[in-house]
């Protein structure tokens, strides 16, 4: 039975496998000088993520106001025995 793919073993994949890793860890070797980080970036990032941790509160704060409207006034309206949905 023959298919059109190439017949591997898994002696052949992982001596493939562990080529690789060796090519890697050659190249790794010799440390990366870290990149510098551009500070000014850095703080528009935190303040922009402040800004948004900010906004989300709101707006949680905004849906939670109107769930308790919402409640009070399908409250009212039972009472009334008025039913709008």
């Amino acid at each position: 039975m023959t298919t059109g793919f190439t017949k591997y073993t898994a002696f052949d994949l992982l001596s493939e496998l562990d080529a690789d890793n060796r090519d890697y860890m050659k190249s790794s070797n010799k440390a990366p000088t870290p990149p510098i980080p551009n500070i000014s970036k850095m703080k528009m990032k935190k303040k922009m993520k402040k800004k948004m941790k900010k906004k989300m509160k709101k707006k949680k704060k905004m849906k939670k106001k109107m769930k308790k409207k919402m409640k009070k006034k399908m409250k009212k309206n039972a009472m009334q025995g008025v039913y709008v949905m």
